[in-house]
């Protein structure tokens, strides 16, 4: 059994003079708390135009079955950074037999509703985090 429910998106654009560099240190400065799993990173420079496009996901284990994870798609051209975040709460079980299938039931019924509050609340709280991390530059 899988579930993934989709908490969180945000979207918005800042300027900067280095977004490629911003994007990085965002993805540093989350790393500290979370643990980070980069998928795409380029940067293009054709004379006076850069681009660049960083991908990466955030990823809190709640428990055994259980994740929060955040994509953050950062792209950039020239001196403006699009940015595009997901918040969303993952379930896997693997159902193999009876006894799975009695544990899974039992997991969605009883313990899901415990772990979306607890996550509404960690989504919140790295809402928040992004919020700073994304105020303008100076």
């Amino acid at each position: 059994m899988k579930i993934r429910e989709n908490l969180m998106s945000q979207s918005f654009s800042i300027s900067t003079t280095d977004p490629y560099m911003f994007s990085l240190q965002v993805m540093e400065e989350l790393s500290k708390d979370v643990k980070v799993v980069e998928r795409k990173n380029e940067y293009e420079t054709d004379g006076p135009h850069h681009r660049s496009v960083v991908v990466f996901d955030t990823v809190d284990l709640v428990d055994d079955f259980s994740k929060i994870l955040f994509r953050f798609n950062l792209a950039a051209e020239d001196g403006t950074l699009r940015a595009n975040i997901n918040g969303s709460l993952a379930i896997g079980i693997e159902e193999t037999g009876f006894f799975s299938q009695i544990f899974s039931d039992y997991y969605v019924k009883t313990v899901f509703p415990l772990l979306r509050r607890i996550s509404e609340g960690k989504i919140a709280f790295f809402g928040g985090k992004i919020e700073k991390l994304f105020e303008q530059p100076a």
